[in-house]
């Protein structure tokens, strides 16, 4: 169709309101990009379609359908000549209802007649408190309650997004599994109080050792995982040497004196037919030879330095 002047196809599909124009006959002839996206409906889907085939199925706050009804603000757009503005929830394509402010706009042709409806709709944004409990929600699922960082769901997304750039020869990484020597001992004799200091000391000293953009998480227990960026087989060695050597040389208070804890370390480079399991799997691996060894160590790769 030929859009009115100043409504053209370029302008409205940068917008991030989603955008329809209908004709007389209550047909779809133009839908844009962001309508598609609030929507799930593609163009191609969408365009001939008519208020009758059921493409959004608007329903009010009381769950009543309002399409073919008094309340339809594109029927009174049509009837009056006037904008109209309503909230509704429109029926996404994979079946869930998403809330949506709602505005029609009357196009007039020659004659003074409304001769098409433009319905402009974004999504209602949530109230901040509810914001602020998905964000909590988020949180909560993503990061390790007791040392604040990152949990095994975390790691395990970001570990996958590093071998994908791997994948593309992007930004080679390394990855450093961590587990603390003796940690039972520190629970059994001491108490998980106790376990739980020694969790936060490993955990605080990896933070502010690291570089801002390497990666720490919590994989579980008193094990952690490191991935450092950018990183040749040097560079990790040097890395997991270093965090090893700030481990052995920190201690903690307890019971009136200072306690020592020591890590064990496996240190391997990302491969591009990695997945990751196979590549926490094979640095684990190394760190429990480390272990054997007698733990306070690194343990690299056949071929690291």
């Amino acid at each position: 169709m030929n859009i009115e002047a100043g409504l053209s196809p370029e302008i409205l599909d940068s917008l991030y309101d989603g955008v329809y124009i209908l004709g007389r006959d209550r047909k779809i002839e133009y839908w844009n990009q962001a309508a598609g996206r609030i929507s799930g409906y593609p163009s191609a889907e969408a365009l001939g379609k008519s208020c009758h085939d059921h493409i959004l199925t608007h329903l009010n706050e009381e769950g009543q359908n309002i399409c073919h009804t008094p309340l339809c603000p594109i029927d009174q757009a049509f009837s009056d000549g006037k904008t109209h503005d309503a909230q509704a929830y429109l029926q996404h394509k994979e079946g869930h209802r998403v809330p949506v402010e709602i505005r029609t706009i009357p196009i007039l042709d020659a004659r003074g007649e409304t001769a098409r409806v433009v319905e402009v709709f974004r999504e209602h944004l949530l109230p901040e408190a509810t914001r602020q409990r998905i964000a909590e929600l988020e949180k909560l699922a993503l990061i390790d309650s007791l040392t604040g960082l990152a949990n095994r769901r975390f790691a395990e997304i970001t570990i996958g997004s590093r071998l994908a750039e791997t994948q593309r020869n992007i930004w080679p990484f390394g990855l450093l599994f961590l587990d603390i020597d003796n940690f039972k001992g520190i629970n059994d004799n001491f108490g998980h109080d106790a376990g739980d200091r020694a969790l936060m000391m490993i955990a605080k000293t990896l933070i502010n050792t690291l570089r801002a953009y390497d990666f720490v998480s919590r994989w579980g227990g008193e094990e952690f995982v490191v991935l450092i960026v950018n990183a040749n087989r040097e560079k990790l060695l040097q890395v997991a040497e270093k965090l090893r050597l700030f481990m052995e040389k920190s201690t903690f208070p307890l019971g009136g004196t200072r306690r020592r804890v020591t890590v064990s370390i496996g240190a391997a480079l990302a491969r591009p037919e990695d997945s990751v399991e196979i590549l926490v799997r094979r640095a684990d691996g190394l760190m429990y030879q480390g272990k054997k060894a007698g733990g306070n160590c690194v343990q690299a790769e056949s071929g690291l330095p």
